[in-house]
């Protein structure tokens, strides 16, 4: 099993990676791209920009483990 804990970037960080995108418009090439394309490559960069928060305590346990034990 994999877990990855995270939460949807916050107001800040959406519009810092929306001035960061423009910023390397230019450079990249992502000028060129109409906005469909754009927005389509800001739906698969989502996850890299969400606010991560280091050393959070997971707990998770399976629907079918008899002793229902808690796993860290």
């Amino acid at each position: 099993m994999h877990a990855w804990v995270h939460e949807k970037a916050g107001m800040v960080r959406r519009i810092s990676a929306k001035l960061a995108m423009e910023a390397m418009e230019e450079k990249t090439g992502m000028a060129e791209l109409n906005q469909l394309e754009k927005d389509l490559f800001m739906s698969r960069i989502k996850d890299f920009i969400a606010d991560s928060e280091s050393n959070e305590v997971v707990i998770f346990k399976f629907d079918n483990d008899p002793d229902k034990k808690n796993i860290r």
